[in-house]
């Protein structure tokens, strides 16, 4: 092809202003300059597929090679001359792709390419129309059909999460030939997608054409071929271009003839704007038009200038714009900074707490324990099939029990976990095997159902496919015959009615959930249809939502159109399945409470059950669990949301609908007086507004809790949510409104969601205290750094990259590893003197070279260069993965230096091991909060109701619970450490009460003034349930305070103990002795023990802290690590052993405390510690038999350092 000459023309924004006003005008094009050379240009005219070769007609003598020539064919090109046609199929198949010369894009900054592309509209997603970068983790690519059946290009140079996606309104039209090009410009960042020459849309990016490659890459990539194990491109293509820069708009309209399409109509000419007061507002460049060839795309807006004394106060205002020749209004409201208005007059239903769902967050019992299980209010659970190989633990019918026990949730099963790998290997040799077999695999599983206690097997979910277009029943190697249910549903949905009749043969009452879909596509309508025609509609719909919280939103309101519409005039009519979002939220937002309170928001609105999505490793509640009974920011988030009650009414955010701004929850219930709320994801201040207080419910004063729950890494121990101010304020015109950043509110952290607690004024008196009186973060990438080895790491994930972790900041630093002569100053600056605690945010990769001989990399802190102290900083199971070191530091008034270094100030000891560091914090604990403060009001309620009239001088807060006989308050009580504690009851009245600790009583009569007791508490979290025993109780508040020496233990080093069999004493750095017990366990019927020989002053129970570590690790078959519990079985005096799960420690040399209550004759006692490989579901056969060389089940017990025993609880003393 040739090209006219025609006049140089502006580029810029989403749409050149001269290609704006010719499509606006729907003109010819204006003349545009000369286009640069191409790079390469394949014509296919003179070719033949036989010879495995694409001649490159450009003069540049980049020739293609044809790959699986004989499945291409050469047919009729778009305008003449021949195009090459490829046949599509499985990643796997002889289907035909072209692979490209990596001169193509090497050596270029911005790039163009273009091609006359003819698809056949076979709808199996996320055929690459050409691919062109490195492999996954960067690229430029597009697709005709993507995951939503639309057009998508994505460029990204840090792999999925990172990409730049521009959509289209609809696929790529099929079956005619279609001028496609895109765009690369880092003038003016952006990537843009034309279609026949008219821009269909575009997006921010930094990334340039040389990212897309590096030194090791030896191609540019593909035609009709995808870097993932998509299906291959199914149509022609034409006339295919690569230019070394990005063309114009002009010059794109010229190189599809001329003659572009043009807009005829706006889908919106109005818009609702919001922005803060002196902030001027951000105003839609785009607005989705039609066009005269029936493909919308996006149009460019061009506003009027605005006023800055428009936006100088809260108010409204017009603003008057065009898009393509047509005006355009934007009604814009200017709000307080960060204002949330909560309506409490408008009920918008029943609270669901849906949100509290994971995927593979159980691994077995005690892992996580029932605490965290019950205290986040766990609803869902989706887990692998029984004794399936997907991944050590979660076995699904290990895991209902527990959960059962304590929320009465739902296991969801996935069936497919009954195999290897992902996509799943699904055996046989011919597809009707292959279903044959699986159903056979599905029958036993519902047997297995059947053998459970009934009360458990109401719990259960069968969910026969996961991601069928992915696996089962996609075009990869696994799957059923290559063929994508997406595009040719017969066989699936063939499937699918026959597993809905064998599990409902076996099992009538069961539930079965499907489809379990990546995401919500066009074709689960279709797949509803059926499932109505063929009586096979599933009792809950599932699908995953992994890409951002409103998608959630819109998918919800999208299907529930499908199904009024499909259910009308039929038996279902009327009817509103369950919905199991199964999969949600991605590395960026896990465990970071101010980005899950969008997801929450989100899914509470909705009304729906959701599954925290399984990235990382199992057992720790998608991230929210933190060893066996500790919790990080998003489980306290997450009990938060759990502590609702009532209905929700409604939130208005500042930016409703948009992501990554502040967002939020919100409950009434009348019954309890009460109004919650939650909310976060934003830096800045924040007017928080409850309006239409209800007089009759909360009164015309309110008492107020306002708390934070701050982000503490994905693996980083949290204490109880931090209050910040609890005060009485009152109602103003039905208003009451909390000003962050104002007076005594600080201003918001986007990583922390916050807590704001409404009950009627009462009787009580303030009684909680902030528990700090000053804190600062200092970033890593801020410090300076001296020595060797520096290198400052980032940017981690971001909204744009949510594949990556969150990290303070967005960068860290490393440098401090073996032979490093490292130093990592802080500039500090401290208001008074005293002791500050010191929490260094940091990371080591557990099975990292560096990291494997010693485990915890040591550094050296010092404060101005001395007071020095070795300091052991964490591991975690991924790099990026942050926890918190903690220490205390004495400093005076004034600035300091605090320095993290790789030698000891005398040169006798130096780092070993390779660590990064994000942050330090800083803080000076208030001496008025060393007690914590638990008030029954805001606590859980057994029955038990709250009074907010009783008089008496001791009220604390704003009033009491009243629990009648059995009736129970239950507080989730933290401890830093497994260690003793106060418990000091505030009663009031005459009625008295039990307490409970972790389930074993410790009080049987507690009354007025009698209720205190001294109790071993379990690091993390505490279940301490108050119960009615005589009278009504009127339960004030529970106090705790730290009293580590009031229980007094006595230690038992493990190599000091009675060791058989392969049990032996080894050295361990960091271990109490230097040495730990192991070789515990071994195959069934060993004698590979360790007996302790403990005293006892009176028999009862004792707290029994065990100190172990964990290293037993499988591998991985994808991204996630597969770390194993290992179990030990707990024999005292010979009695039957208690069998305790320990999860995995991240090394041999990281040592952890887990308490395990044990009841102990006066005197002399043994305690034994076993471990055998436990069996399977069926009590016979071994996972070590059944998948041979998969490591699935431990046979060792934990690596055992020393045991301590205290006494469980006394009177105080």
């Amino acid at each position: 092809m040739t090209f006219p000459s025609i006049t140089k023309a502006m580029r810029a924004g989403l749409l050149p202003a001269a290609l704006t006003l010719a499509l606006t005008l729907g003109v010819p094009v204006a003349a545009a300059a000369d286009p640069p050379a191409p790079a390469l240009v394949y014509e296919f005219d003179a070719d033949d597929v036989t010879t495995g070769s694409v001649t490159d007609s450009s003069g540049n003598g980049l020739h293609g090679t044809l790959v699986n020539g004989s499945t291409a064919s050469l047919v009729d090109g778009a305008g003449g001359g021949h195009a090459l046609s490829l046949p599509g199929g499985a990643p796997t198949s002889s289907g035909a792709y072209v692979k490209l010369p990596l001169e193509a894009i090497k050596g270029k900054t911005d790039l163009t390419v273009s091609a006359r592309v003819k698809w056949d509209g076979t709808t199996a997603p996320w055929q690459w129309i050409y691919a062109l970068g490195k492999d996954t983790s960067r690229y430029l690519f597009t697709t005709p059909y993507n995951g939503d059946g639309r057009l998508r290009t994505a460029v990204t140079a840090s792999s999925a999460g990172g990409e730049a996606q521009v959509t289209g309104s609809a696929a790529l039209p099929a079956n005619a030939w279609k001028t496609l090009t895109v765009t690369l410009d880092t003038a003016a960042k952006r990537v843009t997608t034309y279609l026949d020459g008219a821009a269909v849309a575009s997006a921010a990016t930094n990334v340039t054409a040389a990212q897309l490659i590096d030194a090791a890459t030896t191609s540019a990539g593909f035609i009709g071929r995808s870097f993932y194990p998509d299906p291959l491109f199914d149509g022609a293509i034409d006339d295919f271009r690569v230019y070394g820069a990005a063309l114009t708009a002009e010059q794109v309209a010229a190189l599809a003839g001329g003659q572009a399409p043009t807009p005829t109509g706006l889908a919106q000419d109005t818009f609702a704007v919001r922005t803060f007061i002196g902030t001027a507002p951000t105003l839609p460049a785009a607005v989705r038009a039609t066009f005269s060839d029936g493909y919308d795309r996006d149009l460019a807006i061009t506003w009027a200038q605005v006023n800055p004394e428009d936006y100088a106060k809260a108010g409204t205002f017009t603003v008057k714009g065009t898009a393509g020749g047509r005006p355009v209004t934007a009604d814009v409201t200017v709000i307080r900074e960060g204002q949330l208005v909560i309506d409490l007059a408008k009920d918008t239903g029943a609270f669901h707490g849906g949100a509290s769902g994971t995927l593979y967050g159980l691994y077995g019992p005690g892992v996580p324990t029932n605490n965290l299980i019950e205290g986040m209010r766990l609803r869902t659970v989706s887990t692998k099939a029984q004794d399936g190989p997907q991944h050590p633990g979660a076995d699904a019918l290990e895991v209902v029990k527990p959960l059962a026990d304590s929320t009465d949730g739902d296991v969801y099963i996935y069936m497919t976990d009954i195999h290897r790998g992902f996509p799943y290997q699904w055996p046989g040799s011919t597809p009707q095997e292959k279903l044959d077999l699986y159903k056979e695999k599905i029958a036993k599983q519902v047997d297995q159902v059947r053998e459970l206690d009934l009360k458990y097997q109401d719990n259960v979910v069968f969910v026969p496919f996961n991601e069928p277009e992915g696996n089962m029943f996609g075009t990869g190697e696994w799957s059923y015959n290559r063929k994508s249910w997406l595009n040719d549903p017969t066989d699936y949905f063939k499937a699918w009615d026959e597993v809905y009749a064998l599990i409902k043969g076996k099992m009538p009452q069961a539930r079965i959930a499907g489809p379990n879909t990546s995401v919500l596509y066009a074709q689960v309508k279709g797949f509803l249809q059926h499932a109505v025609k063929a009586g096979t509609v599933p009792e809950v719909m599932t699908w995953h939502e992994l890409s951002h919280p409103e998608q959630v939103r819109q998918s919800v309101k999208r299907y529930r159109g499908w199904e009024a519409e499909v259910f009308a005039g039929t038996e279902y009519a009327g009817k509103k399945l369950p919905i199991n979002v199964n999969e949600y939220a991605f590395n960026y937002h896990t465990s970071v409470p101010g980005q899950m309170i969008q997801w929450v928001s989100a899914i509470e609105e909705s009304k729906v059950d959701a599954d925290i999505a399984y990235w990382n490793i199992d057992g720790n509640l998608s991230d929210s669990a933190v060893q066996a009974n500790r919790a990080n920011g998003q489980w306290w988030l997450l009990n938060a949301y759990g502590s609702m009650s009532g209905h929700t009414v409604q939130v208005t955010p500042p930016f409703p609908g948009q992501n990554y701004t502040l967002q939020g929850v919100a409950t009434l219930d009348p019954a309890k007086k009460q109004a919650r709320a939650i909310f976060g994801g934003a830096s800045s201040a924040g007017h928080i507004r409850f309006e239409n207080v209800p007089a009759g419910v909360l009164g015309t004063t309110v008492h107020a809790w306002i708390r934070e729950i701050p982000w503490t890494g994905q693996i980083g121990d949290s204490a109880q949510p931090e209050i910040i101010a609890e005060r009485d304020v009152k109602v103003e015109d039905g208003t009451v409104a909390f000003d962050f950043g104002s007076g005594d509110l600080p201003r918001m952290k986007e990583s922390s969601a916050y807590e704001i607690v409404l009950s009627p004024e009462g009787t009580g008196t303030v009684t909680a205290a902030a528990p700090k009186l000053w804190e600062q973060s200092y970033e890593a990438e801020d410090a300076k750094y001296t020595g060797g080895g520096y290198s400052r790491n980032g940017p981690e994930g971001s909204p744009s990259d949510v594949s990556k972790f969150y990290t303070s900041g967005r960068y860290n630093v490393g440098g401090l590893r073996t032979g490093s002569d490292g130093v990592l100053d802080f500039t500090v600056e401290v208001p008074q003197d005293g002791r500050y605690d010191l929490s260094v945010f940091a990371n080591s990769l557990n099975t990292f070279d560096r990291v494997r001989e010693q485990g915890p990399t040591n550094v050296f802190l010092r404060v101005d260069g001395a007071a020095e102290q070795e300091l052991f900083l964490p591991l975690g199971y991924k790099w990026v993965v942050w926890d918190h070191a903690d220490t205390t530091v004495e400093l005076k008034a004034g600035k300091h230096v605090i320095s993290l270094a790789a030698r000891s100030l005398d040169g006798a000891k130096a780092t070993k091991g390779d660590a990064i560091v994000d942050r330090i914090r800083l803080s000076l604990a208030n001496p008025a909060a060393a007690t914590s403060i638990y008030e029954a009001e805001l606590a859980d309620l057994g029955g038990a109701r709250i009074a907010y009239d009783v008089k008496d001088d001791g009220v604390g807060g704003s009033g009491v619970v009243a629990a009648d006989r059995g009736k129970s308050v239950t507080f989730w009580v933290y401890s830093a450490r497994d260690a003793a504690a106060v418990l000091d009851l505030k009663l009031l009245g005459s009625g008295q009460a039990t307490i409970s600790v972790n389930g074993i009583e410790v009080m049987e009569d507690a009354r007025r003034d009698g209720s205190t007791r001294t109790v071993s508490l379990s690091g993390g979290i505490n279940k301490v349930t108050v119960t009615g025993a005589s009278g009504t109780a009127l339960i004030d508040r529970l106090e705790v305070r730290p009293a580590g020496d009031a229980l007094p233990g006595t230690a038992y080093e493990a190599e000091a103990a009675q060791l058989a069999g392969t049990a032996e004493a080894s050295q361990l750095s960091l271990s109490s002795g230097k040495s730990a017990v192991t070789g515990i366990g071994g195959a069934p019927g060993n004698a590979n023990t360790l007996t302790f020989t403990v005293q006892a002053d009176k028999a009862g129970t004792y707290a029994m802290r065990v100190r172990y570590s964990n290293p037993e690790q499988s591998a991985a078959t994808h991204y996630n690590p597969d770390p194993l519990a290992r179990h030990a079985d707990i024999a005292v005096n010979g009695a039957a052993p208690q069998r305790t799960f320990f999860p995995h420690s991240f090394h041999e040399n990281n040592f952890w405390e887990l308490t395990v209550p044990v009841e102990l004759n006066k005197g002399e006692n043994t305690v034994r510690f076993s471990a055998e490989e436990l069996p399977n579901f069926d009590g016979k056969t071994y996972a070590s038999e059944t998948f041979p060389g998969v490591l699935l089940r431990s046979q060792y017990a934990p690596v055992i350092d020393r045991i301590a025993i205290a006494p469980f609880s006394a009177q105080r003393g």
